[in-house]
């Protein structure tokens, strides 16, 4: 069975929102979230490992999960996941974890609330 259809039969779904902040007319900069396409992506979230906690935490970053999601999207560090439109991640890194058996991205995040979303 292939990556696409493992991911089609998840029960999760992720969308990933950026932010920007664009000048008001008096001057001043407001935060706006924009979300990504494509919206309601299939995805699989885990628990990050004890491994790789520790591997992470040598490098002095915090990521708590990984999701797995089989479309390239251009996501960026400090990107929002939310994940079944309940649980709020901040985007940590992004890597290929194809295996042969078809597109698999892994997304690593930290699953604490965003700050000013």
């Amino acid at each position: 069975m292939s990556i696409g259809a493992l991911l089609a039969k998840s029960k999760h779904v992720v969308t990933f929102t950026r932010a920007t902040l664009d000048e008001t007319d008096m001057g001043t900069r407001d935060r706006t979230m924009n979300p990504l396409e494509p919206l309601d992506i299939q995805c699989w979230p885990q628990p990050i490992s004890a491994h790789d906690l520790t591997e992470f935490a040598q490098r002095d970053i915090t990521v708590t999960h990984k999701i797995y999601i089989g479309v390239d999207i251009d996501l960026r560090e400090g990107d929002i996941a939310n994940v079944d439109c309940e649980e709020e991640h901040i985007v940590r890194g992004v890597r290929d974890a194809s295996a042969g058996l078809g597109t698999l991205f892994r997304v690593d995040v930290d699953r604490r609330k965003a700050s000013g979303s």
